[in-house]
């Protein structure tokens, strides 16, 4: 099995979790489409069902009129919109990470939703499922960006493609674990279309656990590079070309020789920038 790292040429390279704005785009904690706050906001309680996703995580408006949650029920801003139709809202204090990770790498299992002014950021997928509910069929999308449908992921099955173990992830291709002091990798991108993913890598230099990714402009120029830019290819999700915006936004970093392999063999398919 390989385990890739990437040397950090500077902090400006990468998008890592937490609040650092996603390629010249808002932070995730931007105010866009915010309820405005009452000086005394009244408490409301919100009952888990229609309103409330199995995980406990709130949200707000949609056809089941849910409230709109304001602080301190909903610690920070209170429910803000997510970047759909803008009928629906969510609670992100709510998620253990507050909606701070961007949608780049985000674990196996989870999902993408749209944060206020168009960010995506990762979520457990049973949040999307109780937007969707709600009638919010556009505010989420599956890790490698497709449109969101409410389905399962698929499930991995046969041999892992081209025999690449440890690059390509899930069912026989095994987990991207980590060697000894070294933190594992996210398997990135498995959607209903995609059984398997691919293993993000690591940058050194920058907090733990760090993924280095990248972004391509609509023109196929990469604008975000990755570090050591020559060794290694900005990698893109072959995604619906509605998605494709989104999927370029949030690429990320391979060696050259892995990603230009995965791209002849990764079903649903992969660009190498």
């Amino acid at each position: 099995m390989r385990w890739i790292l990437l040397l950090a040429a500077t902090p400006l390279a990468l998008a890592c979790g937490g609040r650092t704005p996603l390629y010249g785009a808002g932070s995730v904690d931007d105010a866009d489409g915010a309820v405005p706050v009452d000086a005394s906001p009244e408490v409301i309680e919100v009952e888990s069902g229609p309103c409330q996703s199995p995980g406990g995580v709130r949200i707000c408006g949609g056809e089941a009129h849910c409230p709109w949650i304001q602080p301190p029920t909903c610690p920070g801003q209170g429910c803000t919109r997510t970047g759909s139709d803008h009928s629906t809202g969510v609670c992100w204090t709510d998620l253990a990470d507050k909606g701070d990770r961007p949608c780049a790498a985000c674990n196996d299992g989870e999902v993408c939703v749209f944060r206020g002014s168009g960010e995506l950021v990762c979520a457990p997928q049973d949040l999307c499922t109780t937007l969707w509910e709600a009638g919010d069929t556009g505010g989420c999308r599956y890790a490698d960006k497709s449109d969101y449908t409410n389905a399962p992921l698929a499930v991995p099955s046969g041999a892992c493609p081209g025999g690449m173990n440890g690059i390509l992830c899930n069912g026989a291709c095994g987990e991207c674990g980590g060697q000894v002091g070294v933190p594992s990798m996210p398997c990135v991108g498995r959607s209903p279309g995609r059984p398997f993913g691919i293993c993000a890598a690591l940058a050194i230099g920058l907090t733990p656990g760090t993924v280095a990714t990248c972004s391509v402009s609509a023109q196929g120029l990469v604008t975000t590079p990755c570090p050591m830019n020559g060794a290694y290819d900005c990698a893109v999700f072959d995604v619906p070309t509605r998605d494709v915006r989104e999927a370029r936004r949030y690429g990320l970093c391979m060696f050259s020789a892995d990603c230009e392999q995965a791209q002849r063999v990764l079903p649903g398919g992969l660009h190498c920038f």
